[in-house]
């Protein structure tokens, strides 16, 4: 599928550069652009696990508690049982969406090579898919102290904020750009698209929910390693459970925006396609 995308949109870009030959010099640059991209994810992938395994390290002894623990907890009450579940489940959770992001953000760069023109340079690109696993690593390694990780997301939120603006910005110019040229049909749909996706849908207010409650977690947080037991542990539960879904939901919502961007792309694909075997 991703082949016949490059193809597509090969074809889309040399109807525009070069009539008489339309695609085979578009797909030899994507092909060598295909071949440094898949170096860079492999690489940020290896980076995020380096980082990730080392930081645990420095949480070793939460780990190997962890995992002595696990053959008692039937003796443990309920209050105990949620402390010890809470900080494994946001471990995991926060793993699996770091994976998720790194792949989400290489796919967003795959869609901005294909259909627009200079959307980023290698520079800009190699530096978000080398520094953006460092912290990545970082996040998920100390589920047991929630202040830490809730008040790193919380401060990851705000950055987060300013880059999707930064996105926002420098893929409006881009597109600007793109439709100056001559453009056919099937990019000039694929374009709507994809900026129904980056300027039309709310990104911006997404970020500043998600900022919202990550601070609420950061508040309970903070109360609760102030508070006497037991009503500490209920303040850390809470920001347990705020943290979570906050992220949980967060990406449910970015997955389904994601699935109905590629899901349209797909149909505009899949109609040339078909128009071109009649």
């Amino acid at each position: 599928m991703r082949n016949q995308k490059k193809h597509i949109a090969a074809i889309s870009r040399g109807n525009r550069n070069s009539p008489s030959n339309p695609s085979e010099q578009a797909t030899r640059e994507f092909e060598v652009d295909l071949a440094e991209t898949s170096f860079l994810k492999g690489l940020a992938y290896a980076e995020l696990l380096a980082v990730l395994l080392g930081m645990v390290a420095f949480n070793a002894k939460y780990f190997e508690s962890t995992y002595e623990t696990i053959p008692k907890i039937a003796t443990f009450s309920a209050i105990e049982l949620l402390s010890f579940v809470a900080p494994v489940i946001l471990f995991v959770g926060l793993v699996v969406l770091m994976f998720r992001w790194i792949v989400a953000t290489q796919d967003e760069f795959d869609l901005w090579k294909l259909w627009l023109n200079n959307p980023l340079t290698q520079q800009e690109q190699k530096a978000t898919l080398i520094v953006f696993p460092v912290f990545m690593g970082i996040v998920p390694a100390f589920p047991n102290h929630i202040v830490v990780t809730s008040g790193f997301i919380a401060i990851y939120s705000l950055v987060n904020y300013w880059t999707q603006w930064l996105c926002n910005d420098h893929f409006h110019h881009a597109l600007q750009r793109t439709r100056k040229t001559s453009l056919d049909s099937v990019r000039s749909e694929v374009l709507t698209v994809m900026e129904h996706f980056w300027l039309r849908r709310p990104q911006l207010g997404r970020i500043a929910t998600m900022m919202f409650f990550n601070c609420i977690a950061f508040s309970f947080a903070l109360a609760g390693s102030v508070q006497q037991e037991p009503q500490g542990h209920r303040f850390r539960l809470t920001a347990y459970a705020v943290l979570f879904l906050n992220l949980l939901i967060n990406e449910i919502i970015l997955a389904t925006w994601r699935y109905k961007l590629h899901q349209k792309i797909h149909i505009i694909e899949t109609d040339y396609e078909d128009s071109h075997n009649k």
